[in-house]
């Protein structure tokens, strides 16, 4: 997904994945985030950054896609972690009690 769609863009550093997400990641973009996650985990990388420097906007339901997408992540074994948690990201996620099982907080 790009910024200007609404949608999360992959790429690859190495070993490293990462995924970044847009100005505005909303319901709309859920689906398609979490088909860029899965084509990141077919890639079997050793770590995957979520990269959320750009995310300015973020709902409940694009929250819960990154709860599924952590916890798969985990379990695929796949070093995961976030990167430029912006405050709509952090304060969003624990006003929801998400912010522990999206890895927000420690």
């Amino acid at each position: 997904m790009d910024e200007k769609t609404g949608q999360v863009k992959l790429s690859s550093e190495g070993k490293t994945a990462r995924l970044v997400f847009p100005a505005d990641f909303k319901i709309g973009g859920a689906k398609a985030f979490m088909a860029t996650v899965t084509r990141a985990m077919r890639k079997k990388p050793e770590a995957l950054i979520l990269d959320a420097a750009a995310l300015e906007r973020v709902d409940a339901a694009a929250l819960q896609a990154t709860v599924v997408a952590w916890g798969a992540m985990k379990n695929a074994g796949i070093a995961v972690r976030w990167e430029n948690c912006p405050e709509s990201l952090t304060g969003g996620a624990r006003l929801l009690g998400l912010a522990s099982a999206a890895g927000i907080d420690p």
